[in-house]
């Protein structure tokens, strides 16, 4: 059905569902799922290794919890945390693990040496060793983490005001820029990374080449966001220069981008193929992304509709339910739907207001699932699962599972935790990678799901949020729509889902029923100080069938039932033994304690 967009596979059985005449606010709360991940970032690092924190966490396994030294975290699991220190706290508001968070960010400014470049071992770029020993031959300049770094003083700057980060976090942009290999053509000026993301050497040779070489550096965002920190205009035009270099193509040997919006490394017949020459989802839309942010920053729309060709050609890879092949398309990672939601607000932002819809389905159906709590019956699967272990073994890994409680599932399926349909390939996994990045995604719906602009409110996403503005209460999941409360003045703008029959939308004003007026997508009122603004409309229901694995299962084909923005059931079900991932009834995390 034409009217609704987003959706990889034939749609049927179309329907709208009544609107309860008692709606109740039964939504989850974004806060509470901001303190589950305090948890995670608090408890997951380890003093006795500097803090390094937990890289790969597996819940069904025995052991599951990796107590040692691990040589995949440097520079990567670590970097993405850095950040969301800053993200979650901005949720939480309190001081909570201050003591924790300090240890682990002077961590990170260890990593920096006095040309402003980070310096580690390789192991993040090599997963598949994980008991490698590395030493101080090994090291090398880790882009990957410098960009992160970067972007973290930033982040901190702009909270604390703290010049001893800007001043370090103006010296890493300089090791960045003075890294970097510059060019002009046509186009314009470029630059890019000497290995893309992947490792260069100490010495700054070029010849470093592996696999991760062929991605792009995601540093566009990083260095907008040190604008945003030290107004530095410079940094934008260096973030224009490494938009034209991902854009271009110009890191020989990288990943291209075709009118399509396809990346990757086409063959002689100029053909993607999922399994041979697709680049990574996440390495690139997180590239992708920054680019996307650059264009909202500047008003160019080169970049903005440069972003939004990949981001649909990867709707054209995944179901739109949220779930996306991470490099082949046999399994689901977490990093990938962060960098979509992020991707699709920012375009919601950019005009494309339906784009909000997707971001919402995303999170619903896989971040909130997602989050890793360790619940009674959590805890009774595991013994279960391992009920030949010593019991006494078994409640010792129990133990270590709750320090990674409120982190976000980085391998999942289609229809279970476990991916089961696709031969169990990271399924059920809390990778380093993911878990933080999860945390974006929070903040990413918390920040964006009402933005408040020259004076204008805009509400883009029926979420619970409490801002210095006010209130916003969703009627997720009986009925479409949100209830602002004001704590001033405001002149709001409240986009309806983009499947909604405008005739049948309700918006009362106080106790008064009003007649809508349109800017776009949005309904336009004017709300007094502790004025009540109600808006509803009615739930699409209908069920589309979707058959994406060309290269892991070519013959699968899952059915998914959906009211709203919500699966609420799927085709194959969950097989016996396994944790589904959609439910009648929305998940409800406990609150956190």
């Amino acid at each position: 059905m034409e009217k609704i967009k987003g959706i990889n596979g034939p749609i049927r059985d179309v329907a709208s569902l009544n609107i309860p005449e008692n709606l109740v606010f039964e939504d989850f709360e974004l806060k509470n799922m901001a303190e589950w991940a305090m948890n995670y970032l608090m408890r997951s690092p380890k003093p006795e290794y500097n803090y390094q924190p937990v890289f790969q966490v597996f819940p069904l396994r025995f052991p599951s919890f990796r107590e040692v030294d691990d040589p995949v975290v440097d520079c990567d699991t670590d970097a993405r945390m850095d950040w969301e220190w800053y993200y979650m706290r901005d949720i939480v508001k309190d001081e909570r693990g201050k003591d924790v968070e300090e240890k682990f960010h002077e961590r990170m400014r260890g990593f920096i040496r006095e040309d402003g470049l980070a310096i580690a071992h390789p192991g993040c770029y090599h997963e598949n060793l994980e008991n490698a020993v590395y030493g101080e031959a090994d090291k090398i300049i880790h882009v990957w983490g410098t960009v992160k770094i970067l972007n973290s003083l930033s982040e901190e700057y702009i909270r604390t005001k703290n010049n001893e980060r800007l001043v370090l976090a103006g010296k890493v942009y300089i090791g960045l820029r003075d890294l970097f290999i510059w060019g002009e053509d046509e186009n314009g000026r470029f630059c890019y990374a000497p290995n893309g993301m992947g490792p260069v050497d100490l010495d700054f040779k070029k010849g470093n080449k592996q696999a991760w070489g062929s991605q792009p550096a995601p540093v566009v965002g990083p260095l907008l966001k040190y604008y945003e920190a030290s107004g530095n205009t410079e940094a934008i035009d260096f973030a224009r220069a490494a938009a034209n270099g991902i854009m271009y193509g110009k890191l020989p040997g990288s990943i291209r981008f075709y009118p399509n919006g396809g990346f990757g490394i086409a063959g002689d017949d100029g053909i993607l193929e999922s399994g041979r020459n697709v680049g990574h989802s996440h390495g690139t839309m997180k590239a992708v992304w920054g680019i996307c942010e650059l264009g909202l920053l500047t008003g160019e729309s080169v970049y903005i509709e440069f972003a939004k060709r990949s981001f649909d050609w990867m709707m054209s890879r995944g179901t739109g339910t949220g779930w996306f092949p991470a490099g082949p398309d046999n399994c689901n990672e977490t990093c990938a739907i962060s960098d979509m939601i992020s991707v699709a607000t920012c375009l919601g932002l950019a005009g494309y207001a339906e784009y909000f819809d997707y971001a919402e389905r995303f999170f619903r159906n896989y971040i909130l699932n997602l989050q890793f709590i360790l619940t009674t019956e959590m805890k009774d699967y595991y013994r279960c699962y391992h009920k030949g272990q010593n019991p006494e073994d078994i409640e010792r890994q129990l133990e270590l599972l709750t320090r990674v409680q409120g982190a976000i599932i980085g391998g999942s399926g289609i229809n279970d935790f476990e991916n089961d349909l696709l031969g169990n390939v990271s399924g059920f996994s809390i990778f380093g990678c993911c878990a933080p990045e999860g945390m974006r995604a929070v903040h990413t719906v918390w920040s964006r799901a009402a933005v408040m602009k020259d004076g204008i409110l805009w509400v883009n996403m029926p979420f619970n949020l409490e801002k210095e503005w006010g209130t916003v209460k969703s009627y997720a999941p009986s009925a479409g729509g949100l209830q602002i409360t004001t704590k001033q003045p405001c002149n709001v703008r409240v986009r309806v889902a983009h499947w909604a029959d405008k005739q049948t939308i309700k918006i009362k004003l106080n106790d008064t029923f009003i007649n809508p007026k349109w800017d776009g997508d949005y309904l336009i009122a004017m709300v007094e100080t502790g004025g009540i603004l109600s808006v509803t409309w009615p739930l699409v229901c209908f069920k589309h069938t979707s058959q994406v694995w060309k290269v892991s299962a070519p013959d699968l084909k899952v059915s998914f039932t959906w009211e709203g923005n919500r699966v609420v059931g799927c085709e194959p079900e969950a097989n016996e033994g396994k944790i589904p991932l959609f439910h009648k009834e929305q998940r409800r995390i406990p609150e956190f304690r």
